[in-house]
Parts: structure tokens; C-alpha cells; sequence
């Protein structure tokens, strides 16, 4: 358990083997967050809603300090890993500045960022994602593809990415486990997208005709969420809004695990084939 208050950034390398300041040799993945000009980190919503963070100044101070050889006062948009490394985007560059420890708080009012779970229960837990389903602002999004399609390309034990049509790259760290896991819960489904937030959990995007199948209350969960995540709860019924006008079954974004609980605490390894550093999830294709 941590017991300062506020996130940290310390200047190990990162899991990739980059050092704080440099290129970033992944691109722009992981949950998604922005620094103002004022120097305060805002968490972005629907209809434009921006919750402040409550308690951001150290630690933007810290990130502003790494990017001091490009710019003064930095601000713009960060995002941040499963294990806590963060990269920050300055004029369309993307940079590592670090590793963020985060506190026990819950420094977004209205949304849970650090949902409970349960933990190695024998029943799998699926429950409504209490943050912000805004799809780009989640996490670090992955793919575990279809058997035969993963068998067709030599790529069984690992998660993906499809960069572009017919184009993907890959884990090069084995999920074997993890991905027999997924499947035996999202039995319905061939390729399974899902997200790793900045606080490890894990979070996917299901489609409404699966929810009684897979034994899913949405209605109890978001019930409570009006109660206890106002803003998570608006967010969700802003997609339920937008899925009527378009005529079209809805996806809401459910959390299903913890890294530590299913992926052994690792987030996957990228494949450094020059590819990676084309992903950025800024850019629509990716949102």
C-alpha cells in the first residue's frame, strides 16, 4: 500500500528499455490523461466534460522537468501503461519521461480509476467499467485474435495489434494462459479487444446481444454507479444515446480482471520491429 498522497514519477527506464526523455520506441499507448496550460491534470469525457485531478501539481512539476530541454511549462496529453510508464506527446513527438507511482487515492470525483476486483475467485467477475467509456481515453488496447488466425500467422501464445488493414504486430512475451483465460470467459467471440488501464486492469468493450450470456447486470451495476460514479454512470448513458440515434446494438466497456490476477503481473512486451512506434492512440483509427 502507498501512503503519500499524489503521484510520483521516478526515472527508471522502461519496460522497453527507454530512458526518461527519450523517443518513445511504442508510440502513444496506455490511458489517457491531460496537463493544461495552468499545470492541472484533467481526466476528458463526453460532450467535452473534464474532471480535474485533485491533487497534480508535484507531479506535473516532475514531468514538466523531464521535457524542460524541449519546452517551458509543458502541457498536453500523457498516457500511461499497465506497470506505470509514461509517455508525453510534444509537437507530434512522443517522448518516455518515467515511471508513475500512483497513490490510493481516487483523484478523479465521480469515477473509479482503481475499481475493486475479485481476486482469484472461482466465479469470473464481469462488471461495468468505472471510469470513462470513452474508448480513447481507457487504456493500452490489445487484441487476442481468432485460433486459426493466429495459427495462420505463427503467433499462438501472443496478444496483438492491427495497425493497418491486413498489417498487425505483436507481443513477443507468451499469454498463453491469459488468452485460454479470455476465451473460456468471452466463449462467443473470435477476436477479443480489450484494454490495459494505467492502474493494470483489464477492460473490453462487449456488445449488448452477449451481456445475458455472459451473465452480465448491467442495469444493477449501473444503478449503483449512479450512486457511487456519477460520472462513469453519465458517460455510459451518453453511448447507450448515441447507439439509439445510430439504430445500433451498444458496446459499454466492462472490466473483467487485473493484470496480476491474469496476464502474472506483466503487461505484454512490444515487438521493437520498427512497427510499434506507428501506433498512436490519438489517431482516430486507434480511438
Amino acid at each position: 500500500m502507498t501512503s503519500f498522497s499524489g503521484w510520483k514519477l521516478n526515472s527508471d527506464k522502461s519496460f522497453e528499455g527507454e530512458k526518461p526523455g527519450q523517443e518513445s520506441e511504442i508510440g502513444f499507448r496506455g490511458s489517457r490523461y491531460t496537463v493544461d496550460s495552468g499545470g492541472k491534470i484533467y481526466l476528458s469525457d463526453y460532450n467535452n466534460e473534464k474532471t480535474g485531478h485533485q491533487n497534480s501539481v508535484e507531479y506535473v512539476l516532475q514531468l514538466r522537468k523531464v521535457l524542460s530541454h524541449l519546452t517551458e511549462n509543458w502541457s498536453g496529453r500523457f498516457r500511461v501503461r499497465g506497470n506505470g510508464d509514461t509517455y508525453c506527446k510534444y509537437d507530434a513527438i512522443t517522448y518516455y519521461v518515467g515511471n508513475t507511482i500512483f497513490d490510493d487515492r481516487e483523484n478523479f470525483p465521480g469515477y473509479r480509476m482503481n475499481q475493486d476486483i475479485a481476486v482469484n475467485s472461482p466465479k469470473k467477475h464481469i462488471r461495468l467499467w468505472e471510469g470513462s467509456h470513452n474508448s480513447g481515453q481507457i487504456g493500452e488496447r490489445w487484441t487476442v485474435p481468432d485460433k486459426s488466425f493466429a495459427h495462420k500467422k505463427n503467433q499462438i501464445g501472443n496478444v496483438g495489434n492491427r495497425i493497418r488493414r491486413g498489417e498487425w504486430v505483436w507481443s513477443t512475451t507468451d499469454h498463453t494462459d491469459f488468452i485460454n483465460d479470455v476465451r473460456s470467459m468471452f466463449k462467443l467471440e473470435n477476436f477479443i479487444r480489450f484494454y490495459i488501464t494505467s492502474r493494470g486492469l483489464l477492460v473490453r468493450p462487449i456488445n449488448a446481444k452477449f451481456w445475458d450470456a455472459y451473465n452480465i447486470d448491467v442495469n444493477g451495476d449501473l444503478e449503483l454507479l449512479m450512486k457511487e460514479c456519477p460520472k462513469s454512470a453519465r458517460s455510459i448513458q451518453v453511448r447507450l444515446s448515441n447507439s439509439e440515434a445510430k439504430n445500433e446494438d451498444p458496446h459499454l466497456y466492462f472490466c473483467f480482471g487485473h493484470i496480476n490476477e491474469l496476464m502474472n503481473g506483466q503487461i505484454p512486451h512490444t515487438s521493437h520491429d520498427g512497427r510499434d512506434g506507428d501506433i498512436d492512440q490519438d489517431a482516430y483509427r486507434w480511438g
